[in-house]
């Protein structure tokens, strides 16, 4: 079960997102190089935010994914799931497989909304969960999440 999720990113979905996850009572850390989470929310770093967290959840620009990888990387444990929230799978799904292969489950996924519906309080709010033979068991459980979490899951 899900009850701690560390958000890397602290953008406009980044915030809005924690919003959603802190009302579904996930306690949320969170890390932005721009300082931009609220001091309650606020880890001194990614590794700080994603250490121990039951979902480590990837909301940073894509032409960074694999480098905020890199460097969580050493405090990650195959206990948590990794996922990004970008809209494009491929350079994502390759930047997960080369950091984290079979030893730390993740999982692609893709919001089918954004900020503003997520602070409108939008429902039914979808998320594409994208399987990953190698982690079947992470694809459901953050199939679950979401739909605990007052998500749709879609699974393709």
């Amino acid at each position: 079960m899900i009850t701690t999720a560390a958000i890397l990113g602290f953008g406009r979905f980044g915030a809005a997102l924690a919003e959603r996850l802190l009302e579904a009572g996930v306690s949320v850390r969170a890390f932005d190089p721009a300082g931009t989470p609220p001091p309650e929310l606020s880890a001194a770093s990614a590794q700080e935010a994603a250490r121990d967290a039951d979902l480590v959840i990837l909301a940073v620009p894509v032409a960074v994914i694999t480098e905020v990888l890199e460097e969580i990387r050493p405090v990650l444990h195959s206990g948590q799931i990794v996922i990004d929230v970008a809209s494009v799978k491929s350079g994502p799904s390759a930047a997960m497989q080369a950091v984290l292969g079979e030893e730390i489950p993740w999982v692609a996924t893709h919001p089918l909304f954004g900020p503003i519906s997520l602070a409108r309080g939008e429902s039914p709010l979808q998320v594409v969960v994208c399987p990953n033979l190698q982690h079947p068991n992470a694809v459901e459980a953050i199939q679950s999440f979401f739909w605990d979490a007052g998500f749709n899951p879609v699974t393709l």
